[in-house]
């Protein structure tokens, strides 16, 4: 008989019998084994989880063991998960106060059998740096083991409770600097109402639809030469007063002044008959809310600076019609040279030279008095010309800015002075006067470069975008101060002068040793204006 056999006899059961229990052990065995694996994994889907988060979560027994800890405990002391787990906590915190704190509430947890909230904690991680921590622990029992245990989770509240003692002292700073600005504020009214009950604006506010005026200075009354009562009774009543041409303007321009920063010219007629210019200037004031429910404004009589303006405009056309003049009688100055004394004297060189080759065939002593004589006119003609140059070239009436530049640049090339000149017009002529006065710029930027820069080239440049003339003249010569250059030279002043005259501006920019440069930006006006 069989071994099998006769353990099947004495235990009474059949051989299917024992192989279906077999079977069934078989696969109780696989299933625990599935659920090993099943817990595994979801333990360590819990240890990923708990390692996600940034808050410290630990569990540990009585004896302040660590069972459980994420990756932000380990990290505050300095260590890993798995080092750190099974270890005492006085073994890896170096503070033993702040560890017997801990133990002490992790022991009354335990015992009392209920969570305890600590708001706050000191806590020194591994570096020696100082945390305040908020911490809940409970009290929980160790599954399979029957013991004891305390589960925590730990909060670094320290930014936070920097941020509270500092806005706990901002409130402090704050009600402080509330009672101190009130202060000021009342100083500052009493000093507000001095400064507009005594300045000769008028400082106005009023609501944003005009239906009531809050405050009025009293300069109001010397201003529009009213009583300063009717401003308040009727805000808008000030309309009456404007020039009937200037006032559909105004009024329409009100409805503008909630909505931005507002300036205004205008006239007005006063009671006395008198006619003055005036600005207002206005601007929305908002509350707390955004909303605006305030506009203040300055009303200020301008009639003497408007006045001064037509004065200085009325002198500037005198003026550029003076330069006008000027240049005309230059040109014809330059022509009656260039048609009288210039042809005379050619005219003169030719009959001296007939005479002097005369005089030479037939041996006369007199050849040598009539060679001066021709070096002489050679000489004067020269100096007619030059002349002529200096007064107005005849090449820029008969072809423009252009040539004439071109003409100054080839003239001072025979002189030692090498200039480059770029241009970029695409106007063939401008205006005459201007032309002119480009021109005069030009010449006097040139000739100081040739007298007192030592420079051996210049550069100049003329180009015309956006209805704008630039003028650029350079020299990489010696330089100078200009708070040197003596008060009778009018050169530079002059350049800058000229530019002024026709709208534009011009600079002068210069150092000692690195050469001069001078600027010039003008409009272009209309061929036939002044």
């Amino acid at each position: 008989m069989r071994d099998g056999d006769i353990s099947a006899q004495a235990s009474g059961e059949d051989v299917p019998s024992l192989l279906a229990r077999i079977e069934q052990l078989e696969r109780t065995a696989a299933e625990l084994s599935a659920v090993r694996e099943t817990l595994r994994q979801r333990e360590s889907q819990l240890h990923q989880i708990i390692d996600l988060v940034p808050h410290l979560i630990f569990a540990k027994n009585a004896e302040g063991r660590f069972l459980l800890v994420n990756r932000a405990v380990a990290e505050s002391y300095g260590t890993t998960v798995k080092d750190l787990t099974g270890r005492s906590q006085t073994e890896v915190h170096h503070d033993a106060e702040q560890v017997e704190s801990m133990l002490a509430d992790d022991r009354q947890v335990i015992q009392s059998g209920h969570p305890k909230f600590i708001p706050a904690v000191p806590f020194t991680d591994y570096a020696g740096i100082h945390h305040t921590m908020q911490v809940v622990k409970i009290p929980y029992v160790v599954s399979g083991a029957d013991e004891q245990a305390v589960l925590g989770v730990a909060i670094d509240i320290t930014d936070r409770m920097r941020s509270e003692e500092a806005l706990r002292r901002s409130k402090v700073e704050l009600e402080s600097r509330v009672l101190q600005r009130t202060a000021e504020l009342a100083a500052t009214e009493e000093r507000f109402r001095q400064l507009a009950e005594n300045i000769e604006e008028v400082f106005w506010m009023s609501t944003p639809d005009k239906s009531q005026m809050l405050y009025v200075s009293p300069a109001f009354e010397t201003v529009f030469g009213s009583d300063l009562q009717t401003i308040y009774d009727a805000p808008l009543s000030f309309l009456d007063v404007i020039h009937p041409e200037d006032r559909d303007r105004v009024r329409e321009s009100l409805s503008r002044q909630p909505y931005g920063v507002y300036s205004h010219e205008y006239r007005i007629v006063r009671p006395d008959g008198s006619l003055r210019w005036i600005w207002t200037r206005a601007f929305p004031v908002h509350n707390a809310q955004g909303e605006v429910y305030r506009v203040a404004g300055i009303t200020q009589d301008i009639t003497d600076r408007k006045l001064a303006e037509e004065r200085l405009f009325s002198e500037e056309r005198t003026l550029r019609k003076l330069l006008a003049v000027q240049d005309r009688e230059r040109k014809l100055l330059a022509y009656e040279i260039h048609d009288g004394f210039i042809q005379d004297v050619v005219g003169a060189q030719f009959m001296l030279s007939g005479l002097q080759q005369q005089a030479e065939s037939e041996g006369h002593e007199s050849s040598e008095m009539l060679t001066q004589a021709s070096d002489a006119l050679t000489k004067a003609l020269a100096e007619g010309r030059r002349l002529i140059g200096e007064l107005r070239p005849l090449v820029i009436d008969e072809q423009g800015i252009v040539e004439a530049i071109n003409y100054l640049v080839h003239d001072q090339h025979s002189r030692g002075l090498e200039i480059h000149f770029e241009h970029d017009l695409s106007s063939k002529r401008l205006n005459p006067l201007l032309e002119g006065n480009l021109f005069r710029i030009v010449q006097e930027a040139v000739n100081n470069i040739a007298r007192h820069s030592e420079a051996q080239k210049a550069s100049i440049s003329l180009r015309e975008s956006d209805g704008l003339l630039r003028l650029e003249i350079r020299d990489a010569g010696k330089g100078f101060d200009r708070g040197t250059v003596p008060d009778d030279r009018f050169g530079l002043e002059g350049m800058i002068r000229r530019a002024e005259l026709f709208g534009g501006h011009a600079s002068v920019d210069s150092q000692p040793g690195e050469g001069t440069r001078v600027s010039v930006e003008m409009p272009i006006p209309d061929q036939k204006s002044d």
